[in-house]
């Protein structure tokens, strides 16, 4: 069988021959392999990565289909780079590329070059990019082909070995240096948010920089100058760019939240059974919430505000603030329990909730009061309807409020903590793939500098939603009073400033909202309609419109234009 072989040659004339595609050797022997290519970061890490799996296996005795499955996925992984390793051992051995050869073996690759003199044939100095599959359509090829050599970059920077080592360390450092409150739930819940909050700005800022560098360079270096000349629009080699950064981001939170849920659930395999259990019921799960439905009570509120209004002394005041007062009372009626009254909640779970939630506990979180652990809060409480009533007796001498939005609400197990996880991770990828697309606009017509200066001002810009709802809500930024916190006249300045500053919440409360890292840290669900939608808002609409204006300015742009001397 034929197959591809990169040969290489170093100054006294030796030959090297990688051969292209899967390697079997790479992906079962993995270390053990790249301590033979001379590679010792690289060994140490797939040694780590192994290590790992290994005590994950130890401390969760049936956790042997998880480790499997990490096992398969890392060996696929490294055997389909293991092109790339080869190469990288072979530059730091002195080799340079010479050209692509078909042969059966790498002998007779190297044979055949031997041969001509070391001279190869005209169509044997193309550089095949390997990854490209044969069955690609030839539309695509071309962005695959800016990908791979995107990624390509990134590895010959020695970027992707050093994060990889940044990420790693990050991850074994935090669980020693945090604080917390000294039990297993604090541990876990601290631990979750930090470890991936790390990674996530790690892995953020550093996308910034790639997709800022690796096109405003191309054009200041002049290298997209070659590959513009060539039959490929400039769009693909927008999306080419996007497509390779985001082929590494997706490697490196991959293995850093792999090794970062391995050290979880090894950690937690070193706790009592007791003290498992709890956290398998409050965080270690993906628990859905469900509440009582919500009362429209505007109905109410127009009887109860035309009986108000009939008092010639309430019809004198300003009719935002009478019904502003309305509403409060109808509300009071919905949320204060006066002392010595009974309140009752009937909160829907579903038809199937007696059968799909028998044997798991029920937790109920109030806004004011969290509960313990109650063991016979379990699914034997649900009506063969799926309704769960909650009845509350105020014995205090002070009426009690909850809120309708929040005040009571019914905790339930939907899944595992391992695919809420995995969810969870995904939603981090898809901001990574926002901030490519916001690196790669700016830097389209913007040089290196200024376009991270750009990219890092709007992601500043994304994270002060309390300033935005701070000029929103006080009505401008010019002449705001001290003590009533809103401005003193509507000027031209102020009515742009909300409109403009109003505009920019509502799109980064739309993009904002999908955090993941909270709802890990507290057992919370993360579903896949929520991923679908994280998905839509996160990467097509927001995303694709800053991708659309970066492919329109690259292609409109004129990258060769004569200078006058």
């Amino acid at each position: 069988m034929t197959r591809r072989f990169e040969i290489y040659r170093n100054d006294d004339r030796q030959h090297l021959a990688i051969p292209l595609g899967f390697s079997w050797a790479a992906a079962v022997l993995d270390w053990i392999w790249a301590f033979w290519l001379r590679l010792p970061l690289l060994g140490i890490l797939f040694l780590v990565l192994n290590l790992v799996s290994g005590a994950v296996l130890y401390a969760n005795r049936a956790g042997w289909k998880s480790f499997l499955v990490s096992q398969i996925v890392q060996g696929i992984a490294i055997g389909f780079s293991a092109r790339r390793f080869r190469e990288l051992s072979a530059e730091r051995r002195g080799y340079s590329y010479l050209c692509t050869v078909p042969a059966r073996s790498a002998a007779d690759a190297v044979a055949k070059v031997v041969q001509l003199g070391g001279e190869p044939l005209p169509e044997w100095k193309a550089r095949h990019l390997a990854g490209v599959p044969d069955f690609a359509p030839k539309s695509v090829r071309p962005l695959l082909a800016v990908a791979l050599l995107t990624v390509q970059a990134a590895f010959r920077l020695r970027l992707v070995v050093t994060l990889l080592g940044l990420l790693v360390a990050l991850v074994f450092i935090l669980p020693s240096a945090i604080k917390h409150d000294g039990s297993a739930q604090g541990f876990t819940q601290i631990l979750i948010t930090y470890t991936l909050g790390a990674i996530t700005a790690l892995l953020g800022f550093t996308t910034l920089w790639i997709a800022c560098g690796t096109l405003a360079r191309d054009i200041e270096e002049m290298q997209l100058f070659l590959i513009a000349s060539k039959p490929i629009p400039r769009w693909q080699i927008w999306l080419g760019k996007w497509v390779g950064i985001m082929a590494v981001n997706l490697g490196m939170l991959t293995i850093s939240g792999s090794v970062a849920f391995g050290l979880l659930q090894l950690r937690t395999g070193e706790l009592s059974p007791e003290q498992q259990s709890k956290l398998r019921n409050e965080v270690l799960v993906a628990r859905a919430g469900a509440r009582e439905p919500s009362v429209d009570l505007t109905k109410d509120i127009q009887t109860l505000l035309g009986e108000r209004m009939k008092d010639p002394a309430a019809a004198a005041m300003d009719p935002a603030f009478v019904r502003k007062q309305v509403e409060e009372m109808v509300k009071a009626r919905q949320q204060v329990v006066p002392p010595g009254m009974l309140r009752r909640w009937q909160v829907p779970l579903g038809a199937d909730a007696r059968q799909r939630l028998a044997g798991r506990p029920l937790f109920i979180r109030v806004k004011f009061f969290t509960t313990q652990y109650d063991p016979r809060a379990t699914a034997e409480l649900v009506t063969a309807d799926g309704m769960l009533a909650v009845d509350f007796q105020n014995w205090t001498q002070q009426p009690l409020l909850f809120p309708l939005d929040e005040g009571m609400e019914v905790l339930f197990h939907e899944g595992g903590f391992g695919l809420n996880y995995a969810r969870g991770l995904m939603i981090i990828a898809f901001w990574l793939g926002l901030l490519t697309a916001v690196g790669l606009a700016c830097s389209s017509f913007l040089s290196f500098p200024v376009a991270s200066f750009c990219s890092i001002a709007l992601l500043v810009l994304g994270l002060s939603g309390n300033t935005l709802k701070q000029v929103v809500d006080q009505g401008g930024i010019v002449g705001v009073s001290s003590e009533s916190g809103t401005v003193t006249e509507s000027t031209l300045v102020n009515q742009v400033s909300v409109a403009v500053y109003g505009s920019a919440k509502r799109l980064i409360d739309q993009v904002s909202g999908y955090s993941p890292i909270s709802n890990l840290s507290t057992g919370r669900s993360i579903t896949w309609l929520e991923l679908l939608r994280a998905f839509v808002v996160i990467n097509v609409v927001v995303g694709g419109a800053i991708s659309v204006v970066g492919i329109v300015v690259l292609t409109r742009r004129e990258l060769a234009a004569p200078t006058k001397f």
